[in-house]
């Protein structure tokens, strides 16, 4: 019996065959998507590609350097595993108009010789500023106890995160001109020698946050412009004489959560600056703190600053360690406390300032305490100082009777009035206005028939 293949119903032959081309036109669009995944792929470039060894010994400047050339001309990344050691004799130059991505995963780039930074990077000459991002993560610079990290000619929106720059004998981070410059989650680490710098500035609008300065004797240090400083730890172990915490020449500098942690100079102030400080911290740990000289937390380089900067402190603590504490080496300044705690052994005066008797005036307690007059730690209106005083007065006092007198640089600019109360010879008591004059005199006018013994007086006055 011969039996004929009906075309309604194939046979297994042919659905096989079918299956198996079907199968292998698959394969052949599945191979050919990979091909173009992989060619349309931009994989990251790695210094040994350029002929780095990183052994820490071999000196990888050349193939170093060109590594970073091709990444800057071609938009790659340029990427290293954790382990590798690249030492180089001179400065890796990373200057491009174009986005820097580096990610070296913990890898270090070793300063072999001595140099001024170990990596200079400039990125301002963007096309795009609006939508350029240059991210270096992983990073760390290994200065050789001779060099210095990381400098920033100019800079635009770059960030940092995860550097770490150990053995900095000059200056870890600096940045001269651009603006949006971050440095996040990093580690700094000096050899407290007379150039060790941790963070210096010269240039506005840059953030640092999470990070721990160690034994770099001037920790912050600003020149210029507006910069903001979050959750700084600047410690030293040993070598504290002339040190500094934050050197403020000029601008604004905004600490949040920040600790100044055993220096023999908390907040030097150079300039006509502004300093703000929320939440932060200060201490000096005795058995660190070996330099001859007293610490004091807000030194100004001239007596006249301290009225002309403008320091505003909320929510902040200042500690002894059991050391011999100054809050300024100027007795009257502007410093305004706010919700702040000061250590009681702490010496000097903490937001007031002092008042001079006038002659047949005995005062029992009398002092000014600081307000904000330049409105940058408080709301509006509530600006005033405030005097308060209590004095006993010699009884033949007749006509317009001087009580005190402020210091110069809290005295107001226009006269200024109050009320106080006048306690006669009788026990009699009353009201009676007082006169603040810009000269800084304190005055009321005697009633007739009356002999004024006491007078009480608690008053706000705009600066």
């Amino acid at each position: 019996m011969i039996f004929v293949a009906n075309p309604i119903f194939p046979t297994y032959n042919n659905i096989m065959r079918k299956l198996t081309l079907l199968a292998l036109l698959l394969c052949a669009g599945l191979t050919l998507r990979a091909a173009n995944d992989t060619a349309n792929e931009d994989p990251a470039v790695t210094p040994e590609a350029f002929g780095c060894v990183g052994d820490g010994v071999t000196d990888d400047t050349e193939a170093l350097q060109k590594a970073f050339d091709f990444c800057l001309a071609n938009n790659r990344q340029l990427r290293s595993l954790k382990g590798k050691t690249y030492a180089v004799s001179r400065t890796i130059m990373a200057h491009t108009s174009n986005d820097i991505q580096i990610d070296f995963g913990g890898a270090v780039i070793l300063a072999a010789k001595p140099m001024e930074h170990i990596l200079d990077l400039d990125n301002y000459d963007i096309p795009d500023k609006i939508g350029h991002s240059s991210v270096i993560n992983n990073l760390v610079l290994d200065c050789g106890s001779t060099s210095g990290g990381v400098y920033c000619p100019r800079a635009a929106k770059v960030s940092f995160n995860s550097l770490m720059v150990r053995n900095c004998a000059l200056k870890a981070f600096r940045v001269e001109k651009g603006y949006e410059v971050f440095v996040t989650n990093s580690h700094i680490q000096c050899t407290t020698g007379p150039d060790s710098y941790g963070i210096y500035m010269d240039t506005g609008d840059c953030h640092f946050d999470n990070i721990v300065i160690l034994n770099a004797l001037m920790a912050i240090y600003q020149l210029t412009s507006i910069n903001f400083y979050d959750k700084i730890h600047s410690w030293l172990s040993k070598n504290v004489e002339g040190s500094v915490f934050v050197h403020l020449v000029d601008g604004l500098a905004h600490l949040e959560q920040s600790y100044c942690d055993t220096a023999e100079k908390g907040y030097y102030i150079e300039g006509p600056s502004v300093l703000r400080l929320i939440g932060c911290y200060y201490y000096n740990n005795p058995r660190c703190y070996d330099s001859p000289v007293p610490p004091t937390i807000f030194h100004f380089a001239k007596p006249e600053l301290a009225t002309k900067a403008t320091i505003s402190l909320e929510g902040s603590s200042f500690n002894t360690g059991g050391l011999d504490v100054r809050i300024s080496n100027v007795e009257d300044n502007h410093i305004q406390f706010s919700h702040c705690f000061v250590n009681p052994g702490i010496k000097g005066n903490v937001g007031s300032f002092t008042l001079s008797e006038a002659e047949g005036v005995s005062f029992r307690r009398a002092y000014g305490t600081i307000g904000d007059n330049t409105q940058y730690a408080f709301r509006a209106g509530e600006e005033a100082n405030r005097l308060v005083i209590d004095a006993d007065i010699a009884s033949a006092a007749k006509g317009t009777v001087t009580v005190a007198t402020l210091p110069e640089a809290y005295a107001p600019a226009e006269d200024q009035y109050g009320i106080s109360t006048l306690i006669g010879s009788k026990g009699e008591t009353m009201a009676v206005p007082v006169h603040v004059a810009p000269s800084g005199s304190v005055t009321f006018h005697c009633p007739p028939k009356v002999s004024p013994v006491r007078i009480v007086l608690e008053m706000e006055y705009v600066q």
